[in-house]
């Protein structure tokens, strides 16, 4: 963990001290800054009154290839820093709360139209997912890795060495739990639907 912070700060370091004319270059680099909240939906009856919901704040780097005119290929590693809470657990537990570490390996495909300084976009993609959080037995014990499909919508501001993106987005994911304040060890389906609202900052190289 302590090396991939590392690895974030040398490249907003390169990011901000590396000026380049951003005019007919095919690779972009760039940090992130994302909120990101969801609810997450498990099946089974001793679920159906919970409420369980996630928010947090993920910070990465992203670096995209342009592989035609107007369409780009990237990836974004993030790390989401948040939390999980659950309400109506049980009669003897309303609401439990506990810290959320994940990190977040996106790819995906981004369609930019070009009409000057302000530019639209659109981008899907897939994101393969790792849990870091230290978590509580006999509670809710997900799967360190899950999967989730995302698109986005945004429109790049242009100034003269960066570029400025605000985007929106939507977040589609599946994953399993197990052990849910019972010792009966049973396997349960999830899936999480989300929103995302962040900004990215680029410069283009090559």
């Amino acid at each position: 963990m302590k090396n991939y912070i590392a690895f974030l700060l040398g490249l907003l370091f390169v990011f901000t001290t590396y000026n380049v004319n951003a005019q007919e270059k095919k690779m972009n680099f760039g940090i992130l800054l994302e909120y990101q909240t969801a609810k997450i939906n498990v099946s089974g009856d001793l679920l159906e009154d919970t409420n369980i919901t996630t928010q947090g704040i993920a910070v990465g780097v992203l670096a995209e290839y342009k592989i035609a005119k107007s369409l780009y290929f990237g990836i974004q590693p993030k790390i989401a820093l948040g939390e999980l809470t659950m309400d109506q657990v049980v009669a003897s537990l309303e609401t439990y709360e506990e810290g959320l570490i994940e990190i977040q390996l996106p790819i995906y495909l981004q369609y930019v139209l070009n009409l000057g300084k302000i530019n639209p976009n659109i981008m899907a993609g897939y994101s393969f997912n790792i849990n870091v959080t230290e978590q509580n037995e006999g509670l809710l014990i997900a799967d360190q890795n899950n999967h989730s499909l995302f698109a986005q919508v945004g429109a790049d501001f242009k100034a003269k060495h960066f570029t400025v993106s605000p985007y929106v987005g939507y977040e589609n994911g599946i994953s399993n739990v197990t052990d849910f304040y019972n010792s009966n060890d049973e396997l349960l389906n999830s899936r999480k639907m989300g929103i995302q609202l962040g900004v990215k900052f680029k410069g283009s190289v090559l």
